[in-house]
């Protein structure tokens, strides 16, 4: 009677003797308190073997639970669902097949043998009596951390690296069988592109391409073949599911492999491209090999996943360098992204000078568009087959290239710097080499890029407006006088050259020490290679060395270099304004060329007698009388006697031979720099302050980046300046 209750007890049916326990917080069975029929040493000998049984009843049910609820259309856990979970419990199963058959191999040896004891009962369940334990803790360790798919390969290997040979042998076997549903898995990914995960469990995860990221990538006439799948989804490792036996490098190849037999079996793809189904049953055989021996074999695996990806590899160099025309779409990306074409930008710059300063509105992006395809006329960029793929788009895009400094300093974003470029990328660059993720790289260098280009040619343009431009060279030619007017100019055209200085530097270290230099590498080995692999890895070293060069990894420098083309940007734009300081009458003339101004308040309201001039002499300063513009080569503020550059030739009366006299009663107003003199003192202290802080910033990140840095340098401190700028810096603070 005993015995038969105690085997009932093993199999997780507890009765009169072996019961359960009444303490709720201490759950499991116990030998009944009121059998005083046995001893001491019988009931110890129970207590273990009731044990033994409860486990089983823990693990028992725990594999029926997980059944039930795979079995149901809407389960009531959903982590008690997925490939792994249910290998898991089929490896559990066999594990408490051998227990079970061990049960009734003991009921049979009693029936045999009545007088066998207790002790050779737990002597045959021994070896269970040391597992169920572990296997009981690795269980709560599942519901407790909710490992799923992968995660729980890790676990269980974990469990099973307990020093215990009877642990590990069993552990490893229910690993085996959770290995399979992984060779499974990576064989149908890795080789027939077939992502078979129905419950989220893979390494490897499908997501959508966010809006913007559709926006950027457009899609070619080949995308739009191939259909929506491959125009709107994309692959990416799941790093949450990894599991510990495999290296991210793996992980990569894995990824990479599946990407590229999707690609290759595309129906636009042609016949000769695509892999041979001799190749792909050899592979498909050797990976089912592999799972046939139980434990995960890492060598054997990686040298699999080695021979597919170099195969692979090879089979996309073709499709990928002669069909999709990579170095052509490469070079696209250098002239459009990153500015090679430098005569379409200077265009397009100049084109929308007035549009761009503004704030961004809803027909921002056709407002931009239009002067852009206009500037590929004027630069015969037009005639470029990959110019049709561009276009420029207001950004959507999260401002990760923002910079993150003072917003004092910067001040509001601009037009210009919220544009992006979208390139329509032809299949399958887009999917296997210029993903979203590398397109939004390179915008972010376009935007630097643009931001740069912008402050040389605002800082040109100032310079043109001032010395050969709307006035002519008359502003010049008067300089030589010593009045305050003609210092104030010859101090805004020294803070200009500062400025220009340190951007056309800028602008020469970034396109030529860097993008082109880097460029060229990159296309070298394109041209040389013959695989695909070497070619991914070329680009991505050609990606991150331009934009650890650009400064983009390094936070202060990328900050300060922004807010000093902000405030170069600032400064030529107000350079290039002129404000009027007076308007009035002119009162008499001498000649055509000198006549004497109107007293404050002449011309009635419009008057306001030249206090808008901060100060400053008349000399040198632009002139428009009767709609005609000259520049003021002598002054008297005395009595107000103006001497022009040239003689006027307008006419009140309307004479042909126009005389001194019809100067008499004639508009004028004076026009005088924007920019006072103590504001630009304050704009070249900051512009200075920043710049000392740039070079302080590359002179002692130096030797943490490329060498390339030491050329930017040398040519911004070629005579010192920064040196010792630096050295009174630390003296005066």
């Amino acid at each position: 009677m005993v015995y038969h209750e105690v085997l009932f007890a093993l199999l997780g049916h507890p009765g009169s003797i072996v019961c359960e326990a009444e303490d709720e917080s201490n759950k499991g069975y116990v030998v009944n308190k009121h059998a005083k029929f046995l001893a001491d040493s019988e009931k110890e000998l129970l207590t273990r073997i009731a044990a033994i049984g409860y486990n089983y009843s823990v693990i028992n049910s725990f594999i029926k639970d997980v059944q039930q609820n795979m079995e149901e259309e809407k389960p009531k856990d959903a982590n008690h669902k997925g490939l792994y979970l249910r290998a898991f419990v089929s490896g559990l199963n066999e594990m408490l097949d051998v227990y079970r058959s061990t049960v009734l191999r003991v009921e049979q040896a009693l029936i045999e043998d009545p007088g066998l004891s207790l002790t050779y009962l737990l002597s045959e369940a021994a070896d269970f009596e040391i597992l169920f334990p572990y296997v009981k803790t690795l269980i709560q360790d599942i519901g407790k951390l909710k490992s799923h798919g992968c995660q729980m390969l890790d676990l269980v290997s974990k469990h099973s690296c307990s020093g215990i040979s009877v642990v590990q042998y069993a552990l490893e076997k229910v690993l085996g069988r959770m290995n399979i549903v992984l060779y499974s898995q990576v064989s149908a990914w890795m080789i027939y592109g077939i992502l078979s995960d129905p419950h989220g469990e893979f390494f490897i995860s499908p997501r959508q391409r966010r809006v913007e990221e559709r926006q950027l990538t457009g899609g070619t006439s080949h995308q739009r073949m191939s259909g929506k799948h491959h125009e709107d989804q994309l692959f990416e490792l799941n790093l949450r599911m990894k599991p510990g036996i495999l290296s991210a490098v793996m992980l990569e190849k894995i990824l990479f492999c599946g990407v590229a037999m999707r690609v290759l079996m595309q129906p636009n793809t042609r016949p000769e491209d695509r892999p041979e189904a001799e190749q792909i049953g050899r592979f498909n055989g050797q990976m089912k090999a592999i799972s046939k021996e139980g434990s995960f074999h890492r060598n054997k695996f990686e040298s699999l996943v080695d021979e597919v990806h170099q195969y692979l590899s090879k089979r996309l160099w073709r499709l990928v360098v002669e069909r999709a025309r990579l170095p052509l779409h490469f070079k696209a990306l250098k002239d459009y992204f990153l500015l090679a074409r430098g005569d379409l930008y200077q265009a397009f710059i100049e084109n929308t000078r007035g549009l761009l300063s503004l704030p961004a509105s809803d027909t921002a992006e056709h407002d931009v568009n239009e002067p852009f395809r206009r500037a590929a006329l004027l630069s015969y960029a037009d005639e470029d087959e990959m110019f049709a793929r561009t276009r420029l788009v207001i950004g959507t895009l999260q401002e990760q290239e923002k910079v993150q400094g003072d917003k004092g300093e910067q001040g509001e974003e601009e037009g210009l710097d919220k544009l992006r470029m979208a390139y329509d990328m032809e299949w399958p660059l887009s999917t296997l080499l210029f993903t979203p993720e590398v397109m939004k790289q390179y915008n972010i260098l376009f935007s630097f890029l643009l931001r740069v280009k912008r402050a040389q040619a605002e800082l040109q343009f100032a310079w043109h407006q001032t010395q050969s431009g709307r006035y002519g060279r008359a502003i010049s030619s008067v300089l030589h006088k010593a009045s305050s007017s003609g210092r104030h100019m010859v101090n805004l055209w020294t803070v200009r050259a500062e400025m220009a200085f340190l951007v056309n530097n800028l602008l020469y270290y970034l396109q030529c020490d860097v993008l082109d230099a880097q460029f060229e590498i990159a296309r070298n080995v394109i041209r040389s290679s013959d695989d695909f692999e070497t070619i991914r890895a070329a680009h991505v070293t050609f990606l991150e060395r331009i934009s650890s060069d650009c400064l983009t990894r390094n936070k202060l420098a990328w900050q300060t270099v922004n807010i000093l083309l902000k405030i170069a940007l600032n400064f030529a734009r107000r350079m290039s304004q002129w404000k009027t300081v007076e308007k009035g009458i002119v009162s008499s003339a001498e000649s055509r060329q000198k006549f004497t101004l109107g007293e404050a308040g002449v011309g009635g309201a419009e008057g306001n007698g030249g206090v808008g001039i901060g100060g400053l002499s008349y000399l040198g300063c632009p002139i428009t009388v009767n709609g005609e513009l000259n520049v003021i080569t002598n002054f008297s503020e005395e009595d107000r006697e103006v001497t022009v550059y040239k003689p006027l030739k307008t006419s009140v009366s309307g004479d042909m031979e126009p005389c001194a006299e019809d100067l008499i009663g004639a508009r004028y107003s004076i026009e005088a720099p924007s920019v006072t003199g103590e504001e630009l003192s304050e704009i070249r202290l900051r512009f200075q302050r920043n710049a000392l802080l740039l070079f302080t910033v590359l002179k002692t990140s130096q030797a943490h980046t490329t060498p390339v840095l030491s050329q930017l340098l040398l040519r911004m401190d070629y005579n010192g300046f920064f040196e010792q700028s630096k050295a009174k810096w630390q003296q005066t603070t």
